[in-house]
């Protein structure tokens, strides 16, 4: 049978299968109707039954009414059901509906806000820039304080909109200062001058206080502007007073001047720390300092003390040609990373007392003027002074060298102090070939796995008392002017003098010689050579050895000075001809 929609068709279109709200779809009513000619079908069925089974059992009649009867009740049930199961579908779908709206709705007014905000920021930002951009002092005091309140609240959720604000404040430092008035302006001009200059130092101040407010540990986390980059690069800074800050962003002051005191004690550095070519006029202060990723200070000149007194330097360290006019001190200092050096210049005393050198420390050509102090330091890398020069008294007491030690060509026109040092390890070699000692060099006690002094010279005394040598000892071709004492030195390997000349007394008693010793073609000019008490376990090689003075035997017996080279044989006369 045809069936034809009740609802109007809009002309030149086709009938929709899309019901209308609130209706039931076309569907439904299938369903609806088919449900209801079964129903009647079972029902005629039923009864006719009944009819049939009516004459013979009223038993079975009864059963057919109850069956007829619950089956409509069925009937009833089922489209009632269904018709309620799409109602709710209905009401949900609207409900899904209307949520979707509100949220749309809601997401439309978030959007306006946040336009609204961002508008309200960016006409912040640009009255705070051109405050801090004007001619007048008050003004431009107004604007860092605005700018700094801008990264306040934009930076709670923009980190990068705080950036911007801070980069406004560190470029305005980077700014050249008013210049001062030329030699032949009037006194008024000279005042306008200085008060112009006066008025720019107390802003750059102002700046950088607030930076280091916004940075100290206290602060820190809570402005969040620890998160950011801070670049002063080739800034003219006054006073800077910033310590126990805290900063994970790069902290860049590359060429930069700190005309007053430069205070970053406490600090903590987590990103790269750069002061190349940075200059120092005043007090440097990096006390107890905490570098966690690389420090540079290539080309930095400190004209005033620079303190890194226990420091921590946990990534790499450099300093390499860093001019130090005043003290220098590095007491305790940890260096984790390498810590280079090379070539910088210490005017006056150097500490780097109990410092400690977890990886390279390389101190080449550089140029110790006043006192050099590395008592107690530790260098478990390679520790690198070839070339370098102390003018003043170098002293390296109790030092330890775990690896090798590298003096080759250093001068120490003072004394240099090398007592109870070790140079230990299967991998420590102490080279101090070519080096040159002009005052007194002192290794009494000191401990050698491998010890180089080929073509040393030894213009002063030259200790080496109760010194132990563990492996080879090379002082081929040596020169000792003074002075040269080995008393009670032990020499596990192989003793190699050759050549090596004594202009004054040597001294070897009860040294200890287990490897081979080597003492052909050796000069002893002085008053006296001793070898009283020593033991040589082997027959010491003495080819074209000559000695001029006293010469005392391992027996203790004596042989006179003589007006002529003689040769030299330490060993008693009943063992002299012994097997080597």
């Amino acid at each position: 049978m045809l069936h034809v929609s009740d609802r109007p068709v809009v002309p030149g279109s086709t009938p929709s299968s899309v019901p209308a709200r609130g209706r039931p779809a076309l569907g439904t009513r299938h369903v609806v109707a088919t449900v209801v000619v079964g129903s009647l079908a079972l029902a005629l069925a039923l009864l006719g039954d009944w009819l049939i089974l009516q004459p013979a059992d009223h038993g079975a009649w009864a059963d057919v009414v109850r069956s007829t009867v619950l089956a409509l009740g069925l009937i009833g049930a089922v489209p009632a059901a269904y018709v309620a199961y799409r109602r709710q579908q209905t009401t949900e779908a609207e409900h899904r509906l209307d949520e979707r709206k509100e949220h749309q709705r809601q997401a439309e007014l978030d959007d306006a806000n946040e336009r609204a905000a961002a508008k309200d920021f960016r006409d912040r930002y640009t009255a705070a820039a051109a405050q801090i951009g004007s001619d007048k002092a008050p003004i431009r005091f107004a604007g860092v304080h605005a700018l700094a309140q801008l990264a306040d609240e934009w930076g709670r959720t923009e980190i990068d909109q705080r950036q911007t604000c801070i980069d406004v404040l560190c470029s305005y430092l980077r700014m050249p200062w008013p210049l001062k008035a030329p030699d032949d302006a009037t006194e008024q001009e000279k005042l306008d001058k200085n008060r112009l200059r006066d008025e720019e130092t107390r802003v750059r101040e102002t700046i950088l206080r607030v930076i280091s407010a916004h940075l100290h540990k206290d602060r820190a986390a809570e402005s969040g502007w620890h998160q950011n980059d801070f670049d002063f690069t080739g800034a003219e800074l006054p006073a800077v007073r910033m310590p126990h800050i805290r900063l994970k962003g790069a902290f860049n002051a590359t060429d930069a001047t700190f005309s007053g005191i430069a205070r970053f004690d406490g600090a903590t550095f987590s990103g790269i720390a750069r002061f190349d070519g940075a200059t120092f006029s005043g007090v440097a202060w990096f006390k107890e300092a905490v570098f966690s990723g690389i420090a540079r200070f290539d080309g930095a000149r400190f004209s005033g003390d620079a303190q890194f007194k226990e420091a921590t330097f946990s990534g790499m360290a450099r300093f390499e040609r860093a001019t130090f006019s005043g003290d220098a001190g590095f007491e305790r200092a940890m260096f984790s990373g390498d810590a280079g050096f090379r070539e910088a210049v210490f005017s006056r005393v150097a500490w780097f007392i109990g410092a400690t050198f977890s990886g390279s420390a390389q101190f080449r050509e550089a140029m110790f003027s006043g006192d050099a102090g590395f008592e107690r330091a530790t260098f478990s890398g390679d520790a690198g002074f070839e070339r370098a020069m102390f003018s003043g008294d170098a002293g390296f007491r109790e030092a330890v060298f775990s690896r090798v030690a590298w003096f080759i060509g250093a001068t120490f026109s003072g004394d240099a102090g090398f007592e109870r040092a070790m140079f230990s390890g299967d991998a420590g070699a102490a080279r101090f070939r070519e080096a040159m000692f002009s005052g007194i060099a002192r290794f009494d006690g000191a401990t050698f796995y491998y010890a180089g002094f080929e073509w040393a010279v030894f213009s002063g005394a030259a200790g080496f008392r109760e010194a132990v040598f563990s492996g080879d000892a090379a002082f081929d071709a040596s020169t000792f002017a003074s002075q040269a004492g080995f008393d009670r030195a032990t020499f596990s390997g192989i003793a190699s003098f050759g050549c090596a000349r004594f202009s004054g007394d040597a001294g070897f008693s009860r040294a200890t010689f287990s490897g081979h010793a080597g003492f052909n073609e050796v000069v002893f000019s002085g008053y006296a050579a001793r070898f009283d008490e020593a033991t040589f376990t082997n027959q010491p090689n003495v080819e074209e050895a000559t000695i001029s003075g006293l010469l005392i035997r391992t027996d203790c017996s004596r042989e006179d000075p003589s007006d002529q080279p003689r040769p030299f044989q330490p060993l008693a006369a009943d063992t002299a001809g012994g097997p080597e």
